[in-house]
């Protein structure tokens, strides 16, 4: 077991053995493992030792051919439903190969519908920017409408009050107030 080999030949219990033997060890146990004495040339270690056993090529082929029917039956079967299988499996393959070109083809569509809403998005801030401009434009005119009528109407008074001052002083002789109207110098005398 330990790699050193067996004497060519040894004895025990008064036989003589050329190899490995399942005899009563040197220490006297019963064993079913062989055994037997090292070779002299080694100098260290127990005398005798235990054997590899010996390979039994018989029993070794046996199973083998036991292994290789079992595989054979096996990938048989295993071939046999794969062909039984394969039809559906394709059909399943291809099903699933439509619904990856439809996600494929509506992931497009729909990176092109984000765009168009992206546009759609600036162009209602620019159409709410121009709103809230022209909301300001036309408070400025509603203001401009607003002083412009109380302009009006302050020289429509004004107008009214002169025009009143007018009769006024037609109906009184007074002639104050009126267009390129002046007061005489008091003890000035005219030619």
């Amino acid at each position: 077991m330990d790699g050193r080999l067996c004497s060519k030949q040894f004895a025990q219990d008064g036989k003589t053995f050329f190899d490995c033997t399942k005899a009563r060890t040197p220490d006297g146990e019963l064993s079913s493992r062989e055994w037997c004495y090292v070779d002299s040339t080694y100098k260290t270690g127990k005398k005798w030792d235990y054997c590899i056993p010996i390979m039994d090529f018989d029993r070794v082929r046996a199973a083998s051919n036991n292994s290789l029917k079992d595989l054979t039956k096996t990938s048989t079967s295993i071939n046999s439903q794969i062909s039984m299988n394969i039809t559906p499996a394709q059909r399943s393959l291809d099903l699933l190969n439509k619904v990856k070109s439809f996600q494929d083809d509506l992931q497009n569509k729909i990176n092109e519908l984000n765009k168009v809403i992206t546009v759609i998005n600036q162009n209602i801030f620019k159409l709410i920017k121009a709103k809230q401009d022209g909301d300001k434009q036309d408070k400025i005119v509603n203001d401009l409408n607003l002083t412009i009528e109380q302009k009006m109407s302050e020289q429509k008074l004004r107008k009214e009050e002169e025009d009143k001052n007018i009769l006024l002083a037609r109906k009184t002789n007074d002639c104050r107030g009126m267009l390129l109207y002046e007061d005489d110098e008091r003890g000035k005398i005219f030619k």
